[in-house]
């Protein structure tokens, strides 16, 4: 369960880097 909690936030903070709107 914790490594899918991991993964979920590691693809939330790449997702989140890959937009250029939000700093």
């Amino acid at each position: 369960e914790d490594c899918l909690l991991r993964l979920k936030n590691r693809i939330e903070v790449t997702y989140d880097s890959s937009k250029p709107e939000h700093q």
